[in-house]
């Protein structure tokens, strides 16, 4: 997982690599990689593309191979309440 920032604007990368344990018969693992933007005039609103290579992770195609892109619209809340303080620890852990 990596977020960068770029003139306000948010760009996030994410990758998993996964592989089921115990099936029988054994399958591949499977690959997936998203990217998603969200600009700073977007509100919280911004895109993503996914690919996804291996087994089907929703199993619609059970024991099939798939490998396919997804676009998409995502929504992110800001983030929550951050609370200043004068030494280094969080609030809390004084």
């Amino acid at each position: 997982v990596g977020e960068r920032a770029v003139n306000g604007n948010r760009f996030r990368l994410e990758g998993s690599l996964s592989h089921p344990f115990g099936e029988t018969p054994g399958q591949r693992s499977t690959l997936s990689v998203e990217l998603a933007a969200n600009p700073r005039w977007g509100s919280g609103f911004g895109v993503f593309a996914r690919y996804v290579r291996g087994q089907d992770y929703y199993n619609i195609l059970f024991l099939e191979r798939i490998s396919l892109w997804q676009f998409g619209l995502v929504f992110e809340l800001n983030p929550g309440t951050r609370l200043k303080t004068d030494s280094e620890k969080p609030p809390g852990f004084q």
